[in-house]
């Protein structure tokens, strides 16, 4: 008489697992750079929309409004009405802009002078006002 088994061995569960545990190692840095992708994305969202939030602020209150890396344990910036945009961590922040303390300037005619860099990993993105009175847009940085 044959008995029958009603399960998986140990051995073959082991197989099983190491199995795994291989192809999830071999995946995990392709999961890190897409994490780092979603992150700068959303980081690059925030700030457009806040730089678009201050830039209606600046035509109401017509006056220029400045907006300059803030110093601090994470990546953030201050604009000269007090409000500050928090980037996630592993972002890094730079401004190109002309003048020895770069900072972007939104006019109170509707122009953004100076370019925000967003830097996480791999990944570099670049928030730009191409025109004087067209929208800020977020580019790929090679």
């Amino acid at each position: 008489m044959k008995s029958a088994s009603a399960g998986y061995s140990l051995l073959e569960l082991l197989v099983v697992i190491a199995i795994l545990a291989i192809v999830m190692t071999a995946g995990l840095p392709y999961a890190a750079r897409a994490l780092d992708s979603l992150t700068i994305e959303s980081d690059g969202r925030l700030a457009a929309a806040r730089i678009r939030e201050l830039r209606s602020e600046a035509m109401d209150l017509q006056r220029d409004i400045t907006l300059s890396l803030s110093g601090g344990p994470r990546a953030s910036l201050a604009s000269s009405d007090g409000r500050t945009i928090e980037l996630s961590r592993g972002t890094t922040a730079s401004i190109e802009g002309t003048g020895p303390s770069p900072a972007i300037v939104i006019g109170w005619d509707g122009s953004v002078s100076g370019r925000l860099v967003l830097t996480n990993g791999r990944k570099t993105l670049r928030l730009l006002q191409r025109a004087p009175h067209a929208p800020v847009i977020i580019e790929a940085a090679p």
